[in-house]
């Protein structure tokens, strides 16, 4: 968590589409800051249509961009956020994104991947090790399985 004496990472709401309300803006401007300010993140919500040329991701923080023009939700991660956010996590942040698509309603989709991406932090960092533990013990297994097998095979050519 961030400690008082930071200076707060960058909250930015890019409405390049115009399909988004003063009063939504807003709303999604307080709930990205809440969320930066707890996490000391970068966040950026943004709706594009298909001539834009966007790129809001910062070095440490999240972007949340729906295209309008096709329905595309995008979600992206840098710097230490992304030791939130294994495919899982994406994944799921972004099919819950998309449900409010349907509808038109770009905010609500914004809004599911700013609260997606607080559950990630609530939930803390991705264990990185446990692929390595996974590794090591199917390596353990596999030699455990080698040396029972040459052991048999020894035993049969005494035989």
């Amino acid at each position: 968590m961030k400690e008082s004496g930071q200076t707060q990472a960058a909250v930015t709401i890019i409405d390049d589409a115009e399909v988004l309300m003063e009063e939504e803006a807003d709303w999604l401007y307080s709930i990205a800051s809440e969320l930066s300010k707890k996490t000391g993140w970068s966040v950026s919500a943004v709706t594009c249509d298909e001539d834009s040329q966007l790129n809001a991701t910062a070095d440490n923080g999240i972007l949340c961009q729906v295209d309008v023009s096709d329905g595309a939700v995008l979600f992206t991660a840098n710097g230490s956020a992304e030791n939130y956010f294994d495919t899982n996590r994406r994944e799921e942040i972004i099919k819950e994104a998309q449900k409010p698509i349907e509808e038109q309603d770009y905010t609500q989709s914004l809004y599911l991947m700013l609260l997606g991406a607080d559950k990630s932090y609530e939930a803390g960092e991705i264990a990185h090790t446990q692929t390595s533990i996974w590794i090591i013990t199917g390596t353990a297994a596999l030699c455990i399985i080698l040396f029972i097998y040459s052991f048999i095979k020894i035993r049969r050519m005494k035989r």
